[in-house]
Order: C-alpha cells, then sequence, then structure tokens
C-alpha cells in the first residue's frame, strides 16, 4: 500500500513539474511577447490570441513527437 501511495505521489510531482514548465514557457513565449507587441483592449481579444497561439503550439508538439 504504501509503494502505490509513493508512486501516485511521484507521478503527482512530475505532472505539477510538467505543468509548471508549460505554463512558464507559454508565458515567456506569449504573454511577455505579447503585450510587449500589442495593447490591448480588451480580454477577449487577448483570449483569441492565446487561443490561436496554443493551438499552434500543441500542433508543433505533435509533429515533434
Amino acid at each position: 500500500m504504501q509503494s502505490t501511495s509513493r508512486l501516485m505521489a511521484s507521478m503527482h510531482q512530475q505532472r505539477a513539474a510538467q505543468a509548471g514548465y508549460i505554463h512558464k514557457t507559454f508565458l515567456h513565449e506569449f504573454y511577455q511577447v505579447a503585450f510587449r507587441n500589442k495593447l490591448y483592449g480588451d480580454l477577449a481579444e487577448l483570449q483569441k490570441d492565446r487561443a490561436t497561439a496554443w493551438s499552434i503550439a500543441i500542433m508543433n508538439a505533435s509533429i515533434r513527437a
């Protein structure tokens, strides 16, 4: 039973690290660049650009895999 809980804790830590890496990458590659290059009038416009950038990133990641 203890080995299962240790395994689950290890998997959780790995997922948390991966999620943190993805969020940090998106911060650096999208938000910081976007806010330097464009002044957003409203949240919907920012979300539209973010969704486009996210789908491009997912496509590029699946091509590399």
